[in-house]
Formats: C-alpha cells, structure tokens, sequence
C-alpha cells in the first residue's frame, strides 16, 4: 500500500464515513499496512463546545481509538502547554524526537513514553483554512525509529487527511455550535436546510416546566457576574438529570427551564415516569446545593416544578432573515401556568390531570381545583403521595 493508496481511500470512501473515528483507525490501519512500524498515534482536534475546548483520539494497534475530552482549562495547564502539539503550533513545523536522546523534561510524556519502551515519536500540525490548530503524533517502539521513508510516506499522505480533517471539522464544529444553542434534533433540522418561516412539528411530550423562585428579588441584591454565576448554579442542578432521564432542555426562558420527555406511540406512562424520577433528583440535587450556598451564608435557591403531558409544537417563528426556533402552544403555557401556581402555593411540585392519568395510582394525590389566567374553567392540580 502506497501513500497514493491511502490518499484515494480517504478522498473517495472516508469522505462519506459519519463517525471521525472510524476514518482516523483506518488512516492509521494503512499507513501499518503500508509498512510504517507505529504502535501509537493521535489526533488532536479542537472543538466548539460549552464544555470542551477540544479532544484527542488515542489509537493503538487492534483499535479502536479513545476519545479524550479535552475541558476548558487543560490547554492553559502543563497537560497542553508542556506537550509536543504546544510546541509544533507555536512553532509552525514538525517535531521528531529520539526518546533515547531526549531528556525527560522536555516534554511532559517523554518520561512516560520511555516507560512505555516507545524509541521515536514525530508529532505534525494540522493548520486548517478556518484557523483551527489540529495536530497528528506517531510513536513506535521498533529499535531503528521510523525511517525516513516511513516519514516520506506519511508526509506524503497529510494533505489527503488534512483535507477530510477540514470537512469533518468544519462540519462537526457547525453542528455543535448549533446544538449548544438549540437542542439536537433542530440543530440537525437547521443543518439540512429546515429554516424557513412557519414550519411547525408537533411532538407527544411529558412537559417539565421549572422556574426558579424570588429571581427578581435576588437580581436586585447581586451584581450581575453574580446573578450568572447563580443562574448557572441553578442550571445544573437541573439539566444533567434531565438528560440522563431522557429528557431535552428546549429552552433556558429567564430563570425557566422549559423541558420535553417524548413518548413515542404507547409509551406515555413511560415518558412520565422517567420526567418524575428526574424532578426527585433534581430537587434533591437543589437541596444538597443549598447546603453549600448556606455554609457561605448565601440566600438559598428554591424552585417550583410543573408536569404536564401533551403536545407542544416546535418550530421557525420570526420575521424577515431573523427567526428563532422556539416551542409554541397551549399544552407549553399550560405548563408555566401552572409553575406559576408553585408560587402561589408554596409547592415544590405540582402536576396536571394529562400527566397523572400516565402514573401508578399511589403516585399522586389531587391538591386542589384552581384557575389558571388565561385557561378557560378550573383546572384540578395534583402532588405526590409523598408531598
């Protein structure tokens, strides 16, 4: 297999494979197979992510590659700054090191790559159009290095694979950068051209309303780098639960967190079911937190919650070339209004009549019978059996 192979393969056949991993296993599989002696290699890839600056691939022979999510912080820490890729950015060129002949404080894996009984590593920059600083690392273990045909041959192959690194990247950050904002299913609806005005879908959902109490009250007595910090605080008490239940944050609305649980056809006990173990936790997750925030003698933060189930509609609304994807519909400003009622009546949770017929009968207890602005007669609300 030649370096004109491995460029064919990945322009014509890796070009249309969804998952990076699966075209980085197969780059570093051929370039094996090609005769380049290598036991490690890696991919380092920066992202557009709420939570990750980048990630790594990490391949050995057998495969397949590891993921390592890079965090905000671990390129500003010796993890990045003392690494090979740091130095091949800066300095704009390839590195070739002899481990034999390179101090151990050089860089922070030379030490480790010795252990290892790793002899010679190279590691190359990926500089893509967009700006985006990408990197490729060899290592092998063989006595003789990788020669310099082994190099020729790799060097000769790195356009073909900068080139797919280019689209798949460009790609991957649009579609995150979109999913970071709105949840996935209308980040890939945006992506496919699905962005003109009045498309609405509907979606049989558990609706999950959660509005953070005395949020008026507590922007008036902290600055606003304060009240953010405390928003956030909120916020994940809330979304890691929700999503490990299944659950999709639709929209963050103010100090609102607005919700959907879908149930597909049949399955609505079990959309109900998931949203209720999610709120335990969730408010759980608000006591423990409270907790801390009365150790430094801060104001705790309390919320009320709504269940609903229904069918709110999602889609484009807007005017002009400015348009924002947003949920719409009765069964969504039944929700808030019922949230509202948390309020009113000091309950931490309350639940409407669609959503309790989906749950065991020893669930839940009726409350009371109110009026909700806006919704015609009287709406009967229900609690837990537990409170």
């Amino acid at each position: 297999m030649s370096a004109t192979d491995i460029s064919d393969w990945l322009l014509n056949e890796a070009i249309d494979e969804p998952d990076p991993s699966v075209i980085f296993d197969g780059f570093c599989e051929r370039l094996v197979k090609a005769g380049v002696s290598i036991e490690r290699a890696m991919y380092l890839a920066e992202t557009l992510h709420a939570e990750q600056s980048g990630y790594g691939r990490v391949w050995k022979p057998g495969g397949p590659s590891t993921y390592i999510p890079i965090l905000y912080g671990s390129r500003t820490d010796g993890l990045y700054t003392h690494s090979p890729f740091a130095w091949v950015h800066e300095n704009r060129q390839s590195l070739s090191l002899c481990l034999a002949d390179t101090p151990d404080d050089r860089f922070g894996i030379v030490g480790d790559f010795k252990e290892q009984g790793f002899t010679h590593y190279i590691c190359l920059p990926l500089f893509l159009s967009n700006g985006v600083q990408n990197g490729l690392s060899f290592a092998t273990k063989d006595a003789g290095g990788l020669t310099s045909a082994h190099l020729k041959l790799i060097e000769q192959s790195l356009p073909a694979f900068r080139a797919i690194a280019e689209i798949k990247s460009s790609a991957q950050r649009m579609h995150s950068a979109l999913a970071t904002y709105v949840w996935a299913e209308p980040a890939a609806m945006i992506l496919a051209g699905d962005i003109h005005l009045g498309q609405v879908r509907r979606t049989r959902s558990a609706i999950m309303f959660v509005d953070m109490r005395n949020f008026t009250r507590l922007s008036t007595e902290v600055s606003e780098e304060k009240l953010v910090e405390v928003l956030n605080e909120y916020y994940d008490c809330v979304v890691p639960h929700v999503e490990a239940a299944g659950g999709e944050v639709l929209k963050f609305i103010g100090d609102g967190v607005l919700a959907v649980f879908r149930a597909e056809p049949g399955q609505g006990p079990d959309a109900c079911g998931r949203v209720l173990d999610a709120v335990k936790k969730v408010l759980k997750a608000i006591d423990q937190h409270n907790m801390e925030r009365e150790k430094g003698m801060e104001r705790p933060i309390h919320a009320g919650i709504a269940l609903h189930f229904g069918n709110p509609a999602y889609g484009n609304v807007g005017s002009g070339t400015r348009l924002d994807f947003t949920v719409i519909g009765r069964d969504v400003n039944y929700t808030s209004r019922i949230a509202d009622m948390c309020s009113s009546f000091d309950r931490r949770l309350l639940m409407s009549e669609e959503f309790v017929k989906r749950l065991p009968d020893k669930a839940y207890t009726r409350y009371r019978d109110v009026v909700l602005p806006g919704v015609p007669g009287e709406t009967t609300l229900f609690v837990p059996c537990t409170g």
